[in-house]
């Protein structure tokens, strides 16, 4: 995420190193400082280790977060499966509201879509989103479901709008 931040320090560490390895192995050491970055060796090797230990951590963590992501995510899609079928079933008791369960299903059914679209980035992806909902809504809910980008009335927020008026 902060790649580009990071960048230009590391492309100046990788020149400055290249430029010192060179002078010292092309012209075989015109200033004669290899012993002193010999001494210097001394000092930087205590300061690898912790480094090392305090970036493998960092590492942990960010694959913990990255999974801890990845079952909430998950924990969303059980919900709504378990809320879809329960609305079903309680639907299918009231003849006259077999299109309301339905309605009601199909939007429990893109909730997942529209977080999972809602954190991802809107701009340089290669995916249609579109059909990831597919035939699930109406073209008219469709469109308006996609065109919630940018916009103050976010995709998800545009769902449980829908949902909590179907429940209603």
């Amino acid at each position: 995420r902060h790649f580009r931040m990071i960048l230009l320090p590391l492309l100046t560490l990788l020149v400055w190193d290249v430029f010192w390895g060179f002078l010292l192995i092309a012209f075989e050491d015109p200033l004669e400082i290899s012993d002193y970055i010999q001494g210097m060796d001394n000092l930087i090797t205590p300061v690898l280790t912790p480094v090392s230990f305090l970036l493998v951590f960092r590492l942990g963590r960010a694959a913990v977060r990255y999974w801890d992501a990845r079952a909430a995510m998950g924990k969303v899609v059980e919900v709504c499966r378990t809320t879809a079928s329960t609305a079903l079933v309680g639907c299918q008791r009231s003849p006259n509201k077999e299109e309301l369960g339905e309605d009601f299903v199909r939007w429990i059914a893109v909730f997942p879509i529209a977080v999972k679209n809602f954190l991802r980035p809107w701009e340089g992806l290669s995916c249609d989103r579109g059909r990831e909902i597919g035939v699930v809504l109406s073209l008219d809910d469709k469109q308006e479901f996609l065109d919630t980008k940018g916009q103050r009335l976010y995709a998800p927020v545009l769902v449980l709008n829908r949902i909590r008026q179907l429940a209603y």
